[in-house]
């Protein structure tokens, strides 16, 4: 890793993110303690987030490894879901947190962050600064496994050293805990309008610190369940408390028209408008079609095909005017907009979550005989994950076939989800399936998220209930391997979009149940879910020896390595 020059960072920071929001930088801007760490805390919220930049090469590749969406461009370099290498995109999440351009090391600029306001005594920037740092370590290591941590963004140090996942966990959680007994309302000096997450609330950034380390408990719960259960137990204990609702959840607030430098377009909505080069998966189409998901309309929408298909219909329907004058008024308007409007996505969805639903049971109950055409497994389709790039070049005129992302999810205003209050909820339904002290039953707590993150996406409640009392019911006398896996598989659909805890997950549990890739490989190292990314090649040649020693810990610089919690089989 290189060693980042932070002087130059600030100066491009204070360039780039002026703006009457924040506090106006001193007179020198080449001393690194001339500046509100603000303007560097700012920025590294953006970047960390996933801008639009990099989220497609980071957190979208994780989604192709856990089957959220499936790639359906033929090139070689599209590769991930086939379990292949790819060493650009995998050095893109590296290159962002370590060593890539100043305009995208976002932890480069939230540890300068923290030294200044340290430096300075302002207590609470400097916690809110550990925090935000100890979210992006985490997410780091839980993808590469041991990585730079107590010497990285040490100026004196050039080629840090890469610590063991056991020693970051300790020292992140230490961290996290911390930092919360800095908090302090009555100090001030705290981020304010410049902390794009939660404008400056203290108890806000305590509670998404403990939050943070009830994900940690359980994720070690495999590999030191003593540990585990003590951090659980501390945790609970904290008396800041865990987020309670949605509007405790830690997302970036979309802002397009924002200051340069630190505006922030929807990341979902670029890749999608920009790509089209991936799809839903099957997977999730066929989890949503099973459980009857309302989130259908959240997620996926409608294929080409159906939309072309009913809107023939409907024309048809709208000429034939014997049966035309059996539908009601209101029913008449539906069929008549959709027989003008039928092709465009985004008229279809502005007509609302239930639109399709009903112009499908008016052809269903007039015109019984088209209903094939117009059939669910037409209307939301996905792509198989892992397919070879013969199939795929093969795929490439029938794509109509097959569901995009959804239109709900490339609004403008679409929140990028860092650590959403649904997850809170199925991490202690999981606690207590453990057999540890949690608030209510593993079954409140899980039927508590579901409806959290049903709510997130706006689904009405009496969808909600219906959804809770089929095929989603939890299996109180299920086996406890059947009653997690529920519990993951919300979680999986709860957090969708946000690949890295649902590759988290899927190493430590096993769940959700994933569908076997189609592509076969004589690559030893590619024949199976990845347990880890590997290290940049510019890590090999600029830090050799440390990564040397790093990957000889975990069983060599392999996918297959496992790292130190991921003791599943």
């Amino acid at each position: 890793m290189k060693k980042l020059n932070i002087i130059i960072i600030t100066i491009l920071v204070g360039l780039s993110a002026c703006t009457d929001k924040f506090a106006e930088i001193n007179t020198n801007p080449n001393a690194t303690n001339s500046i509100d760490p603000a303007y560097l805390f700012t920025t590294s919220q953006r970047r960390g987030a996933m801008d639009d930049r990099v989220y497609y090469y980071t957190r979208g590749m994780a989604c192709f490894e856990t089957q959220m969406y499936a790639n359906t461009n033929y090139t070689k370099e599209h590769c991930t879901d086939r379990y292949q290498f790819n060493g650009a995109w995998n050095g893109t999440l590296w290159g962002a947190a370590y060593a890539g351009d100043a305009s995208k090391t976002y932890l480069s600029y939230v540890a300068e962050a923290e030294k200044i306001a340290q430096k300075n005594g302002w207590y609470n920037k400097e916690a809110t600064c550990a925090i935000w740092k100890s979210f992006l370590f985490l997410q780091l290591t839980d993808v590469f496994g041991d990585i730079p941590y107590s010497e990285a963004f040490n100026d004196l140090i050039d080629y840090p050293k890469y610590d063991t996942q056991e020693n970051i966990y300790s020292g992140i959680y230490t961290k996290l805990k911390e930092s919360n007994t800095k908090l302090d309302a009555t100090k001030g000096n705290g981020m304010g309008n410049a902390d794009l997450f939660y404008g400056g609330d203290y108890g806000a950034w305590k509670r998404f610190s403990n939050s943070v380390r009830l994900r940690m408990a359980m994720r070690i719960s495999n590999v030191n369940p003593t540990l585990a259960k003590t951090w659980f137990d501390e945790t609970m204990a904290d008396a800041a408390g865990l987020m309670i609702n949605n509007s405790q959840s830690c997302r970036l607030k979309t802002d397009p028209a924002g200051p340069q430098g630190i505006h922030s377009d929807n990341p979902i909505k670029v890749m999608a408008n920009a790509f089209d080069w991936y799809r839903i998966s099957e997977f999730m189409v066929s989890t949503l079609n099973t459980l009857q998901d309302p989130r259908m309309f959240n997620f996926a929408e409608p294929t080409k095909k159906y939309l072309d298909a009913m809107k023939g219909i409907c024309s048809d329907l709208e000429k034939n005017t014997a049966l035309f004058n059996t539908l009601t008024f209101a029913e008449q308007e539906k069929v008549s907009y959709f027989a003008k409007e039928g092709s465009s996505f985004i008229n279809v969805y502005a007509q609302g979550r239930s639109f399709t639903d009903e112009i499908d049971a008016i052809i269903a109950r007039v015109l019984p005989a088209r209903v094939t055409e117009v059939n669910r497994n037409i209307k939301y389709r996905g792509v198989r994950n892992g397919q070879s790039i013969e199939s795929l070049t093969s795929m490439q005129s029938k794509l109509g076939e097959y569901s995009d992302l959804s239109q709900y999810l490339r609004q403008n205003n679409y929140q990028t989800n860092l650590f959403v209050f649904p997850e809170v909820c199925f991490l202690l339904a999981e606690a207590n399936l453990n057999g540890w002290t949690t608030p209510k039953t593993a079954e409140e707590h899980y039927n508590d998220g579901i409806r959290a993150a049903m709510q997130l996406y706006e689904v009405p409640e009496t969808e909600i209930t219906t959804y809770l009392a089929g095929a989603a019911k939890y299996k109180s006398l299920g086996t406890k391997a059947q009653r997690l896996e529920q519990i993951i598989l919300q979680k999986y659909l709860g957090n969708y979009t946000d690949g890295f805890e649902a590759y988290a997950d899927l190493r430590r549990t096993g769940y959700p149940q994933i569908l076997p890739i189609d592509y076969v490989t004589s690559v030893a190292d590619e024949m199976g879910l990845p347990r880890r990314w590997k290290y940049p090649s510019d890590e090999h040649l600029l830090n050799k020896d440390n990564v040397i020693e790093a990957a000889n810990r975990m069983g060599g610089d392999y996918q297959q390595s496992r790292m130190w919690w991921d003791k599943n089989n």
